[in-house]
């Protein structure tokens, strides 16, 4: 493709929600059909699936509007899934999205608009979380006041920002975010060690986009790409919550493990402070409803779990 005019994937990994596959592709379908055909394309990523997915997608084929193939991933774990993606992608620019996502108006046009600046090589759009009725409004409201981590929620204002770590824009999340797909293959695609998968340890994004921005990659918050993020009762628990940010602990010292006895004898004294302290702080009153005391006390679980080896 000519320089500013790229082509695109959209990349969907998925196991075992064929429902929610299907009506992310129907959202999507009807921006498809306005555009260029041939500039866009659909790959999903059928990770193990049991429940048909790949044979409910193959029937799509033919009629849908754009192409759409699907790939079978036997190994579990959702970098792993990625990066499939990453390597069977046609496009020049790789689009992810989660497959329990639908489309806003004019999502697929904001991502042509902003790829069209070559000098631009990764982008996230808004994540703007759809709870189920049956959540009750403490959780909802709190996990939201705690930063929405462990619903996806991405949402920094509606003018274009630039990401750096440490900066006040986080960094592109999984749901909805887009990368240059020969850069993401030379920077080494995301760890297979990180990921959600057998072992629930999340932090492939976190890892992959601190690795891109050290190559000199330009990565951008697009305030006009935005999808709803339609979460099921399973993840929106504080048995959910806990699991994931135990995960999280482990996964920030994969990334980062402490360097010699001694920094690695002061994180660990730390985390088992944070421990006790926010372990204590929950058997408070209301200390039930206190996400970031549930966040930390997890955390502080995962690092101690994750350098005891356990």
């Amino acid at each position: 493709m000519a320089a500013g005019n790229p082509n695109f994937t959209v990349v969907i990994c998925t196991k075992d929600r064929r429902e929610d596959l299907a009506r992310c592709l129907g959202s999507l379908s009807p921006q498809l059909r306005e555009v260029e055909g041939e500039r866009w394309d659909v790959l999903v990523v059928d990770n193990a699936s049991s429940d048909g997915t790949s044979d409910s997608v193959r029937a799509l084929e033919g009629g849908y509007p754009a192409t759409i193939q699907v790939i079978r991933e036997e190994r579990l774990g959702l970098a792993i899934a990625r990066n499939t993606g990453l390597r069977e992608a046609k496009g020049e620019v790789v689009i992810f999205v989660d497959d329990d996502v639908t489309f806003h108006e004019g999502w697929l046009e904001a991502w042509e608009g902003a790829f069209s600046d070559d000098t631009i090589s990764a982008a996230g759009g808004p994540i703007h979380p759809v709870f189920p009725d049956s959540v009750p409004e403490w959780y909802r409201d709190g996990v939201m006041a705690d930063g929405g981590t462990t619903t996806g929620h991405y949402d920094h204002g509606e003018e274009v920002k630039s990401f750096h770590p440490g900066s006040e824009v986080g960094h592109p999340r999984g749901g909805n975010m887009a990368i240059r797909r020969e850069l993401a293959l030379e920077v080494g695609g995301f760890r297979e060690d990180l990921g959600w998968g057998k072992k629930k340890i999340p932090g492939e994004e976190t890892e992959f986009f601190k690795r891109l921005h050290a190559s000199g990659a330009s990565i951008n918050y697009l305030p006009t790409a935005t999808v709803s993020h339609h979460l099921d009762a399973g993840r929106t628990n504080l048995s959910h919550l806990r699991e994931w940010h135990k995960g999280y602990g482990r996964a920030s010292i994969l990334m980062k493990p402490p360097g010699g006895v001694v920094a690695w004898s002061l994180k660990f004294i730390e985390q088992a402070v944070n421990y006790v302290c926010f372990s204590l702080r929950l058997l408070l009153p209301g200390g039930s409803r206190n996400f970031r005391a549930h966040r930390k006390q997890r955390q502080a679980v995962g690092r101690l779990s994750q350098m005891m080896g356990l």
